[in-house]
């Protein structure tokens, strides 16, 4: 296979696919350079070789101190936070990254809190058979995938095309089914909120992304 040279941008052949550079001397320069990171322990910049990139720590000693603290102290991804659910009231914790979506501590506060509460006659269709199978039958038909980002067999919800409250006809029309991720679920009815969903808003939110 021909590839080219991450330094010298020269193509080479190789059979090797992870090759990367054409000659010994081309690896020797890239490992010359040096990159900037910060420490995680003590914040302190330090220099490394590209090779070294994933470092973590300036030195062994924060390397140790690192070890010691729980998974996720340092790095702001894993960080837990404190929220109020907007239905409920109840305290519930998210992680940091999620500040900004989480809005309700169960699945349960949000159906009620989009529609001002599902009766207790809506509650009782969705946890049905016929609700159950026509979410098996929209999840068949489109191969276990979100349709949104393509992600196959991962938490994945049954979206209503034509929203659930309002269009007592479609509910269990698998026409009006799309198989969505939890995530991009969510993300659709952050935008779009949970009242009178069409296929307009849904055709807009599948297009947004995949212009270029």
């Amino acid at each position: 296979m021909i590839k080219k040279c991450k330094q010298c941008n020269k193509e080479f052949e190789t059979n090797n696919i992870n090759a990367k550079y054409c000659c010994r001397e081309c690896l020797y320069k890239t490992l010359n350079k040096k990159i900037s990171l910060r420490c995680l322990n003590c914040g302190k910049e330090f220099s490394v070789s590209p090779y070294h990139k994933n470092r973590k720590y300036c030195c062994k000693e924060c390397a140790n101190n690192g070890q010691k603290l729980k998974k996720g102290e340092h790095t702001k991804k894993w960080n837990r936070i404190k929220l109020i659910c907007k239905q409920c009231g109840k305290e519930f914790e998210v992680q940091n990254y999620r500040k900004n979506e989480a809005m309700f501590c169960s699945r349960e506060c949000a159906y009620k809190y989009s529609d001002n509460g599902f009766s207790t006659e809506s509650e009782k269709i969705r946890k049905n058979k016929d609700y159950k199978i026509w979410r098996e039958m929209v999840f068949e038909r489109d191969d276990w995938t979100c349709q949104k980002c393509l992600e196959r067999g991962f938490e994945l919800n049954a979206h209503h095309i034509e929203n659930f409250s309002n269009n007592e006809e479609l509910r269990f029309n698998i026409d009006n089914g799309i198989t969505l991720c939890r995530e991009c679920h969510y993300k659709f009815h952050k935008v779009y909120g949970f009242n009178n969903n069409n296929i307009f808003q849904l055709k807009e939110f599948l297009a947004v992304g995949q212009e270029a």
